[in-house]
């Protein structure tokens, strides 16, 4: 339907052996609210709002830094938190600033990435709950960490957790020492536990209500485990380990299990993963929210290359791999088991997939080139759904009308009454 171009993303993290860990500015991170999209430039410090339908650019908000986590839509808000130090509400329709919240204690400034970014940037991304948005600042434990739940309608603080940037605590090589959870990555919220991402390492678990610390047991996750992708069902987060893959970790001890899917996709009690077996790129379903530590095998399976990114839409899936974006209707469960599910329709495309979003009947694909692509059934006319929409609303007027008894005996008014309805739905 339309497309825009702009540069591929310079990620903050350069360091090449534990990049894949740490992806969460390499490519672009839009959401869809509202018939808009919304995305954040990391290298333009701003937030911009299109129109989803066409593109268009509809409002640009600026930071003073970096914007690098996606925002989150909430009602008619959008909240995004910027390296600057803040996380912003802003008016989903306009762009206007409604409340700003420091998350660090000063505006003292430090050098980041050839440039001035606040000491205490914002890079634990935001996560709305009901009514209420957690998000985080600073990423060096020794300058403190500052981990936030605000009122999402007024920005007012409920509560607020700074104590959990100097901890003596064993790390991975099983050393004790001096360290902390240096928040990077989008937050992940559940109805008893706020995640937090730790970077390369293991996510720290908070206990969502109050803020109370449960647990950072960074040295369980070993070397290699841990990274800014964080994902949960209720009884498990899933955390890197390398490229596409995870770890299945138990949220109330922060214990590791022997279950290692790919980055999931949790619907209910089902998850969804790829995989690349014997050179064949699959796709698996598991059971999620098991109250188990062992590996698990797969429900159902399908030949389907989905190793770009897999999102869940209703009782569907969209899967990007080798070249093709694959939308796959979901299996059925029988019982203990999963059934059906099948290719409904594959779109080529001719470069790496980074991202796929569904809303608003329509499929928008984020590139790893920077390419931003918006698929869906063109319109056939500039007026035709506004006429189609017209024709039946009058039909299902009329059809109610001549059913009323009061209507049998006055034809002519109720002729002159639906002409009416019409011109005033044309206008």
């Amino acid at each position: 339907l339309w497309s825009v171009s702009y540069s591929q993303r310079e990620p903050v993290w350069d360091d090449p052996l534990n990049q894949d860990l740490m992806p969460y500015d390499s490519q672009f991170e839009p959401i869809v609210m509202g018939g808009r999209l919304y995305i954040g430039f990391n290298d333009q410090d701003k937030l911009v709002a299109m129109d989803a339908s066409s593109g268009q650019k509809l409002w640009t908000f600026y930071a003073d830094a970096p914007v690098r986590l996606p925002p989150v839509g909430w009602r008619d808000r959008i909240l995004v938190c910027s390296d600057d130090g803040f996380l912003y509400c802003l008016m989903a329709d306009s762009g206007q600033l409604l409340w700003s919240f420091r998350g660090g204690p000063n505006s003292q400034k430090a050098l980041g990435n050839q440039r001035l970014t606040s000491a205490w940037p914002a890079r634990g991304g935001p996560v709305v709950y009901e009514d209420t948005v957690y998000f985080a600042a600073s990423i060096w434990p020794f300058m403190g960490t500052f981990i936030y739940a605000l009122d999402a309608a007024t920005g007012a603080v409920r509560w607020i957790n700074d104590s959990t940037g100097a901890q003596y605590i064993k790390q991975p090589h099983s050393a004790p020492s001096f360290a902390g959870v240096g928040p990077q990555g989008a937050l992940v919220a559940t109805d008893a536990y706020l995640i937090v991402p730790g970077g390369r390492s293991v996510p720290a678990v908070f206990l969502r209500g109050d803020g109370q610390f449960a647990h950072f047991e960074i040295n369980a996750g070993g070397k290699g485990t841990g990274g800014s992708f964080v994902a949960a069902d209720s009884v498990h987060f899933y955390v890197h380990t390398r490229e596409k893959g995870t770890r299945a970790f138990n949220i109330a001890t922060g214990l590791k299990t022997a279950f290692t899917p790919d980055e999931p996709v949790i619907s209910g009690n089902i998850l969804y993963a790829a995989s690349l077996i014997d050179g064949q790129q699959q796709l698996h379903a598991y059971r999620a929210s098991l109250d188990d530590d062992k590996k698990r095998e797969p429900l159902w399976s399908l030949d389907v290359p989905a190793m770009e990114d897999l999102i869940g839409v209703k009782d569907h899936l969209v899967a990007a791999g080798e070249g093709k974006i694959s939308i796959l209707r979901r299996p059925e469960p029988v019982g203990d088991q999963l059934t059906g599910g099948s290719l409904i329709k594959q779109i080529d495309v001719k470069e790496p997939v980074a991202r796929l979003l569904v809303a608003d009947q329509k499929l928008f694909v984020v590139f790893q080139s920077g390419k931003i692509c918006s698929f869906g059934i063109p319109p056939t006319g500039p007026d035709t759904h506004r006429a189609n929409w017209i024709d039946s609303t009058v039909d299902v007027l009329s059809e109610r009308l001549a059913a009323h008894p009061s209507a049998r005996d006055t034809t002519s008014m109720t002729e002159q009454g639906i002409e009416l309805v019409r011109q005033l739905l044309s206008h």
